[in-house]
């Protein structure tokens, strides 16, 4: 996206010190919405072999070579609740392993401490990641 102009970058001053953006904003849904929302989701049906797929894929990332600090139990819950969403988004109320591969990327990446020497190497998260997918024997679900 890059950096707005100077005159564009003045024109954004003007228009904050005027009004605050915020107090325009409408709300699209009430709380109890979210909540409920919330309850959908939580409902989504998990098969066993999708928990023990994602806890083998967090385990994994505490014991590879590249990898200096895995991810912890919070990882693998904060995974379990976003391919819940994601079925519930496809609307589905199961996960299927594509879930867990739409937004592995994004749980994992920000959690995962690479080795000083994978540093130097150059290694990349995004591929360490993409490893242990390789690695760890994807589950055939019976829908």
């Amino acid at each position: 996206m890059g950096y707005p102009s100077l005159e564009d970058e003045i024109e954004i001053l003007k228009r904050k010190s005027q009004e605050n953006p915020l107090d325009i904003i409408r709300s699209v849904c009430k709380p109890q919405d979210i909540i409920e929302l919330q309850k959908q989701v939580d409902q989504v049906y998990v098969d066993d072999k999708i928990y023990d797929y994602i806890v083998r894929i967090i385990h994994k990332t505490r014991d590879h070579e590249s990898i200096q600090q895995g991810a912890f139990p919070r990882t693998s819950i904060s995974l379990l609740k976003m391919v819940k969403a994601i079925a519930y988004m496809d609307h589905r109320n199961y996960v299927i392993p594509d879930d867990i591969k739409k937004v592995i990327y994004d749980v994992l990446s920000h959690r995962l401490i690479l080795t000083y020497d994978a540093k130097v190497k150059g290694v990349v998260i995004q591929d360490v990641i993409k490893s242990i997918l390789k690695e760890v024997k994807e589950p055939k679900i019976k829908i």
